[in-house]
């Protein structure tokens, strides 16, 4: 049961590592990388649009994994009250299970703060490759583009900090 438990910590640790380094890197690498261009617009969109496709499929996956890893591994431990307790001063189990909720917790914010942003871009996106499809070179606001671009950064790296706790809970209750 022990190994069991233990392997759910890891993967829960593991998953939610991938998805602090992965929010970090957008973050801190590749979105002012963008910023510090003069692409068109159009290029900043299709580019945003690549970089988020691939990234919300990765990390949905590295989401549920992480938070049903943690969740799991609370579970386990629901029933070993004499079990020593974790740096914060509650039990294993409380801790695992607040693991799994802040990683849920990046979820929700992800749903409430950041996918009508995502929207946006994806809407002004189709309309360009719409235009572009018909032979047309549409007219797009580019600072319009940046603020959303910047906004929704802003928004990945709470996102990111929300992660970041998650990973610390799990790694100080291996």
């Amino acid at each position: 049961m022990y190994s069991l438990v233990y392997t759910s910590k890891i993967v829960g640790v593991t998953g939610v590592g991938i998805l602090t380094t992965f929010g970090f890197c957008i973050s801190a690498m590749i979105i002012p990388g963008v910023f510090a261009t003069d692409l068109p617009a159009s290029k900043l969109l299709q580019i945003w649009d690549e970089t988020h496709r691939r990234g919300f499929t990765f990390a949905g996956a590295s989401l549920v994994t992480s938070a049903s890893a943690f969740l799991f591994a609370a579970y386990l431990q629901r029933d070993h009250p004499s079990l020593p307790l974790t740096v914060l001063g509650i039990t294993e189990a409380t801790h695992l299970a607040l693991a799994g909720a802040t990683v849920l917790g990046g979820a929700v914010f992800t749903l409430i703060a950041l996918i009508p942003g995502i929207k946006s871009l994806e809407a002004r996106h189709a309309a360009v490759e719409k235009a572009k499809a018909k032979g047309l070179e549409p007219e797009i606001d580019r600072k319009g583009v940046m603020s959303e671009m910047k906004t929704l950064s802003m928004g990945n790296s709470v996102r990111t900090g929300i992660f970041a706790i998650s990973f610390l809970l799990g790694v100080s209750a291996l």
